[in-house]
């Protein structure tokens, strides 16, 4: 029996250690340069010059940035690249992790914040990007890996939060930076879209900003049988095609709820029904779908009077957003820093009218 004890404790003591030890991978020392490095990181209230090429470096006790979940923030990447004009591409590769759900790694979805490449044949590049800070992100202090190196197509492997698996290919640098999340206080905005399947079955998907928690959607259908659900993203088989339908929305997180209410015309043949409440915005996306990295343009007609267009992915998280001019029919929308993936195109106008439409990006 006492072995069985003793065993017992013993077991519990490994799970104690392991979770007191926990900690984040450290990438393996890079090649001593010069080749190219990170100058200054702005996140957050970080701002951290120094030199370049200083293989890894672990800030994140000293360089701490403040952000709030829900909101937007830039963050100002500058490099060197003192190897430019001898026969490499002098580009380089940028990433940014952050560990939204503090659980010491930087591999799950969405924690990826900047994956591009940026021209460096001046001997300095700087890439500023806004990262829209997840809504769900643990309130608390986390990590944020800041990676760059030579290309793929200079000999190098490609940037991984824990470094190179091959071992090989190492002449740039990484940086760790503390961050602070602050909850939001934000509640959420309601947003759908629809898309009819066909014979009378429409796919509902939550574009809700904010990050909601809980969804109860009302189909206006009382003679299908089931005319509600609390799934974020429901199908639904109506029981009469060619018919409108007044869909309702409620969503909620911890700071509140919010409803909307669109009418749904239900059709026998397939494709987009975006909803559309008090009024439509006509407006085209060109081409649809793209390629990853390609421009997507926006166009509609001079006299509408359309103040702000928006970006949002699957997830309901803002990636793009500009204020249009009166008069305006054309804007460009530069999808480089956009992961492969759905993504919804919203119009908004001076009396609040909101028009949402859906952008395919294919991986290239």
């Amino acid at each position: 029996m006492k072995y069985i004890y003793f065993f017992l404790i013993g077991i519990v003591f490994s799970m104690v250690t392991h979770t007191a030890t926990a900690q984040y991978c450290t990438p393996p020392n890079f090649l001593t340069g010069p080749y190219t490095g990170i100058t200054n990181v702005i996140f957050g209230g970080i701002s951290n010059p120094t030199s370049g090429s200083d293989g890894y470096t672990d800030y994140s006790s000293t360089q701490i940035g403040a952000i709030t979940a829900g909101t937007n923030k830039i963050i100002t990447i500058t490099m060197e690249d003192v190897v430019t004009g001898t026969g490499f591409t002098d580009s380089l590769e940028v990433r940014v992790w952050i560990d939204w759900n503090q659980d010491f790694d930087f591999t799950d979805p969405g924690e990826e914040m900047v994956n591009t490449q940026v021209n460096a044949a001046s001997g300095t590049a700087i890439v500023s990007i806004t990262l829209a800070i997840p809504f769900s992100a643990t309130p608390g202090t986390t990590r944020m890996r800041v990676y760059e190196d030579m290309l793929e197509a200079d000999g190098h492997s490609a940037p991984a939060p824990c470094g190179y698996s091959s071992g090989i290919g190492q002449h740039g640098e990484c940086e760790d930076y503390g961050i602070t999340v602050t909850a939001s206080s934000a509640p959420p905005v309601a947003q759908f879209n629809a898309l009819n399947l066909g014979a009378g079955v429409v796919e509902f998907t939550d574009i809700s900003l904010n990050s909601p928690t809980t969804w109860s959607w009302n189909f206006d259908d009382p003679t299908s049988g089931s005319n509600t659900s609390t799934l974020k993203n429901p199908t639904h088989t109506f029981a009469t095609v060619g018919v409108s339908y007044n869909v309702c929305l409620n969503v909620s997180n911890i700071n509140g709820n919010a409803n909307t209410c669109n009418n749904i015309l239900v059709t026998a043949a397939a494709g987009i029904n975006t909803p559309q409440d008090n009024g439509v915005i006509d407006f085209q996306i060109i081409p649809n779908p793209i390629t990853s990295g390609e421009d997507v343009q926006i166009h509609f007609r001079k006299e509408l009077e359309v103040s702000e267009l928006s970006v949002y992915d699957i997830a309901g998280r803002l990636v793009f957003r500009s204020s249009i001019d009166r008069g305006c029919d054309l804007l460009t929308v530069d999808t480089e820093s956009f992961k492969p993936g759905v993504f919804f195109v919203t119009l908004e106008d001076e009396e609040g009218t909101v028009t949402t439409k859906r952008l395919v990006i294919a991986n290239r």
